[in-house]
């Protein structure tokens, strides 16, 4: 810092009444002319940083008043006779360039395309609507990132967001809205099917249908695999999820089932019913066939159930 008898004198600050900002930090010399007889003084002050441009594309007026709140807490200006001629405010924009929405665009749908396209048979993105175009500063390095989201199945309307960096740092963000038709071959049910059925291959059929908001994953062929049950019903017509196929082992309401009781060496068996749904492992309430006793028992098995020390 120079000392401050180099400060001495006065300056005369001569304010424009618009200025086209170089970047997003505004310079004292971008909005006034700058009159000291000082050299050193006067590149010092040229440089002073007097706050954040607006952004690319929008006008903004600051009053001489802010600017000079402004310039009074910077230290160069400290015991400064400071005078300020010129307008009484100024008009501010940045010099900008354009990035075109088409671009946005492709950038969203290619997105989409490789983080989904390999499970569909068909994946068709459109934009929901004309995507503007979005202004930046002219100077800086560009980059566009699309922003991370969580896994989530496709929906009919998407929503990507794409934040604009101008040098690495976030400047903007755009939002991208497309359509989305997802199409898959999925199993249809050929039947009407209810709660506890166990599953044929020719109660279904192959069709190719749009996915895209679908409640659940579809099931696959592979899912049929084995003694698999439904968990709830099945209407003709409508597609397989995974969420609706019981695990294996697992006993549904109404299931008719092996009751084993032991204790003491001994083990007996007798008929109960499933009065809940329960996997492996887990305590379900039965009833007794004879008597009609309600307790709780583990499931150890398909259609199996078990009672420690009765």
């Amino acid at each position: 810092m120079l000392p401050a008898d180099v400060w001495a004198g006065s300056i005369v600050l001569r304010l424009r009444e618009e200025a086209t900002l170089a970047g997003p930090k505004i310079r004292l010399a971008e909005l006034a002319e700058i009159d000291t007889a000082d050299a050193a003084l006067r590149q010092a002050l040229a440089a002073l940083p007097m706050g954040a441009a607006p952004l690319a594309g929008q006008l903004e007026r600051r009053s001489r008043a802010e600017l000079e709140n402004a310039l009074r807490s910077q230290p160069v200006a400290l015991g400064q006779r400071i005078e300020w001629q010129g307008a009484a405010s100024i008009g501010l924009r940045i010099a900008s360039r354009s990035i075109e929405g088409a671009q946005l665009t492709a950038l969203a749908r290619r997105h989409l395309q490789e983080r989904h396209g390999a499970a569909y048979a068909v994946l068709d993105i459109v934009p929901a609507g004309a995507q503007a175009d979005v202004a930046v500063p002219a100077a800086g390095q560009l980059e566009l990132r699309v922003r991370a989201v969580p896994d989530s199945p496709l929906r009919p309307h998407a929503a990507i967001w794409i934040d604009i960096l101008l040098d690495g740092a976030l400047y903007r963000s755009s939002v991208v809205a497309l359509n989305v038709s997802a199409q898959r071959r999925v199993l249809v049910a050929q039947r009407d099917l209810g709660a506890g059925a166990a599953l044929q291959a020719a109660d279904f059929a192959f069709a190719l249908q749009d996915l895209a908001g679908l409640p659940a994953e579809p099931a696959a062929a592979a899912d049929m695999a084995g003694a698999v049950r439904l968990l709830k019903p099945l209407a003709q017509g409508q597609v397989l999820a995974r969420p609706m196929l019981a695990p294996a082992g697992m006993v549904l309401r109404g299931d008719r089932l092996r009751l084993l009781a032991g204790g003491a060496g001994v083990q007996v068996e007798t008929v109960a019913y499933a009065l809940a749904p329960g996997a492996a492992g887990q305590m379900v309430q039965v009833r007794l066939e004879q008597g009609g006793e309600t307790l709780a028992a583990r499931v150890v098995a398909a259609g199996v159930v078990t009672v420690d020390g009765r």
